[in-house]
């Protein structure tokens, strides 16, 4: 026992002379070195002391979390396609939004964002609040909301914004209801994704009159597509023909057309002449649109 508490008193008579031999000498001074750990989670400080030449001793304590950086989101430039002049007495249960409330508005034109999966679930918001606001605007109560979607004029999936412009209350009990829509819609979406047609076109017209396009396509017309208001113009397709009275057969470029026209056919007359093309022959059409049929018109 008592050789045991002799090793305690010359231990402890030991570090009591480092600690003042520190203290006492200014050339035997402590270096200090601190490093942050890279790790996002906790950071902790190292302090080596030497004293001398003797080994160095190591201490770490922690020190406070180091955040990672918050990236900024900053919102695209929404594009209106007018500007609202009412906030009350909109007329409703019609197949068109009330232009004059709603005239549509686009969040992006970038297809590289549209055309990814799930995109429409990072960018839908649109509260309560918000709807009920555009029940109130067309005079509808919102108890009867089950019988309508708030539609996005031009829809998510083409672009279209959250903006109270760019919805409306559309009826699910008309003959082109919010069904008919959306189904026009996602074939809108398929084509501006293959690149088949520009998304500034799809966008003006599900925003100026979605049922006159819809119909084209339904029945298997071709409509002259509007003027894109906020993309370039698409360009025209490479093969035309200048000089149309020695043609024996056109079409329509326009990445939705679907039918082509002999010459003796005058509804070819009612094609866009910005995406008119025509061919000498109907093998010399074919191969260039292998997909077309004959139109129903002829």
């Amino acid at each position: 026992m008592r050789h045991t508490r002799k090793i305690y008193w010359i231990v402890g008579g030991f570090f009591l002379v480092v600690i003042l031999a520190v203290s006492a000498n200014s050339s035997n001074s402590l270096s200090t070195t601190a490093t942050t750990s890279p790790s996002s989670a906790t950071a902790s400080t190292s302090v080596d002391i030497q004293v001398g030449n003797s080994a160095s001793i190591s201490i770490r304590k922690p020190e406070s979390i180091v955040s990672s950086p918050v990236v900024q989101n900053t919102a695209p430039t929404q594009t209106h396609f007018g500007i609202r002049t009412k906030t009350s007495g909109c007329v409703a249960n019609q197949t068109l939004p009330d232009p004059d409330c709603s005239p549509g508005a686009v969040l992006t034109t970038d297809t590289s964002v549209i055309c990814v999966s799930g995109y429409t679930q990072t960018v839908r918001n649109v509260p309560d609040s918000e709807k009920q606001q555009v029940f109130a605007e067309y005079g509808i109560p919102w108890s009867e909301h089950s019988g309508y979607e708030v539609d996005h004029i031009i829809s998510l999936e083409l672009g279209g914004s959250n903006d109270i412009s760019n919805l409306f209350p559309e009826s699910y009990s008309i003959q082109y209801n919010a069904h008919v829509k959306d189904s026009f819609e996602n074939y809108l979406h398929s084509q501006i994704c293959s690149n088949k047609i520009p998304v500034a076109v799809a966008q003006t017209e599900i925003a100026t009159d979605w049922l006159k396009y819809y119909l084209a396509w339904k029945n298997g017309t071709d409509v002259p597509p509007p003027a894109p208001q906020v993309a370039p113009t698409p360009t025209p397709a490479t093969t035309q023909v200048s000089n149309t009275s020695s043609a024996a057969y056109y079409t329509s470029s326009y990445g939705s057309s679907r039918y082509y026209y002999p010459a003796s056919c005058s509804a070819w007359k009612n094609l866009s002449p910005k995406y008119l093309v025509s061919f000498p022959s109907l093998d010399a059409l074919l191969v260039k649109y292998p997909n077309q049929t004959l139109s129903p018109s002829c």
